[in-house]
């Protein structure tokens, strides 16, 4: 997908389920990256 000029960003479910504030912060930082 990278190639095709998307960014991809993994996360775990305990991560999304325990940390969310925190994925959403990096989702944040590298969308304003652009």
């Amino acid at each position: 997908m990278e190639y095709q000029g998307y960014r991809v960003i993994r996360f775990t479910n305990r991560e999304v389920l325990n940390q969310l504030s925190a994925v959403l912060e990096k989702i944040m930082q590298v969308c304003s990256k652009d």
